[in-house]
């Protein structure tokens, strides 16, 4: 890669960083390609010629994301930590990234952009559910969950448990309280409210 292609890519990287953050803390709607060139310090016209919409421009951002959350998550999975532990490393990673996106951008992705939503399922049911099924595989190999609960069985409750941790999370203070409320999350679904 010649310096011209870094440096384009490190233009677009900074632009997709800085628009993902925007979104995530104002919604889409909120934010303009002029709030974005100013925060990320490059024209619109550049923005344009990167991206030739505000909507493509989301969806090249949120696959960025998904990028960089895949990345995250092959580093727990691929880390030597012990199973219990990429588990926590796991959950505490979906709490800080939920307590992250504002209500406005998830309403306004999910019900304004079909590419998006297209972009979400399609990483979901391609990507992220085979990942986690090889894992949740590996700890039924290592002992650490039953063999007798079905894999559908564990990304149903899963499923349950996440779907509100940015409305739950949002009142964590602090880091400690992060770790604690990811430890007990952890403790509730592997053991139940009746502990070991």
């Amino acid at each position: 890669m010649d310096g011209y292609e870094r440096r384009t890519r490190l233009k677009q990287k900074k632009i997709l960083d800085t628009a993902f953050a925007l979104f995530s803390e104002k919604g889409i709607q909120k934010v303009k390609i002029q709030d974005i060139a100013a925060a990320a310090e490059v024209s619109q016209v550049t923005i344009y010629n990167y991206f030739s919409s505000k909507e493509t421009l989301v969806v090249e951002t949120i696959k960025h994301y998904l990028d960089q959350q895949l990345t995250a998550f092959d580093a727990i999975l691929q880390s030597e930590l012990p199973y219990e532990e990429k588990w926590n490393a796991l959950f505490q990673m979906k709490i800080e990234q939920t307590s992250k996106l504002s209500p406005d951008f998830t309403r306004e992705l999910l019900s304004e952009n079909e590419a998006a939503v297209a972009l979400l399922m399609d990483y979901s049911k391609n990507v992220v559910i085979p990942a986690f099924l090889s894992f949740i595989d590996t700890g039924k190999e290592v002992g650490y969950i039953s063999t007798s609960i079905s894999n559908q069985t564990i990304l149903f409750v899963l499923d349950s448990l996440t779907q509100n941790v940015g409305q739950a999370s949002s009142g964590l203070q602090s880091q400690e309280d992060v770790e604690k409320f990811t430890k007990e999350m952890n403790q509730f679904f592997f053991y139940g409210i009746r502990g070991r």
